[in-house]
């Protein structure tokens, strides 16, 4: 059984922790690629993730991930 999660991009400038990727994808993780303002959700396991402070952004870039996150998170309630 596999999660379905994004903690960003594995290359590129401003992601610092990238190298996290494989080892989510190590731990059998499937990992989507996405920006900081984007929001992955794995629906048959109910999980949503967004990459968050895994990006070096601006507060409200991370913000705007975090609130499509809650708001997912909430629509599946």
């Amino acid at each position: 059984m596999q999660i379905k999660i994004t903690l960003g991009k594995k290359a590129g400038e401003g992601w610092p922790y990238a190298a996290t990727i494989s080892k989510a994808v190590e731990f059998g993780a499937e990992h989507v690629e996405m920006g900081v303002d984007e929001v992955c959700v794995d629906e048959e396991r109910k999980i949503v993730t967004t990459p968050a402070f895994m990006y070096d952004a601006e507060f409200h870039e991370v913000q705007d991930g975090v609130t499509k996150m809650v708001e997912s998170l909430m629509s599946m309630t």
